[in-house]
Parts: structure tokens; C-alpha cells; sequence
């Protein structure tokens, strides 16, 4: 993936994770499911600029 590509789950990418520096993942999100560790928060941001 490069900076700037969008990241959208689909064909291309199925699964997102969020992992610490350690390698310690603290977030697996798929098409169908996701994880989250304790304390940790996933926030989704609008673009508003989108026009449906």
C-alpha cells in the first residue's frame, strides 16, 4: 500500500490491524468481524466533502 491510497476494505484489502510498536496487535477489522483490545477506541471519520 502507498501513503495516500485509500485503504477501504475490499478486493485488494481485506483486513485492517492496528498493532502497538511492540508487534502487539490491538485492533483486526474485516469485512465480516472485528477485534479490539480492551481500552482501545476505533473512530470512523465522514468526509462530509463525499456527495452520495
Amino acid at each position: 500500500m502507498k501513503p495516500g491510497e485509500p485503504f477501504i476494505l475490499c478486493e485488494k484489502y481485506t483486513k485492517l490491524q492496528v498493532k502497538k510498536e511492540d508487534g502487539t496487535t490491538v485492533a483486526a477489522i474485516t469485512k465480516d468481524d472485528w477485534n479490539l483490545a480492551d481500552g482501545y477506541t476505533i473512530v470512523l471519520t465522514p468526509n462530509y466533502d463525499c456527495k452520495d
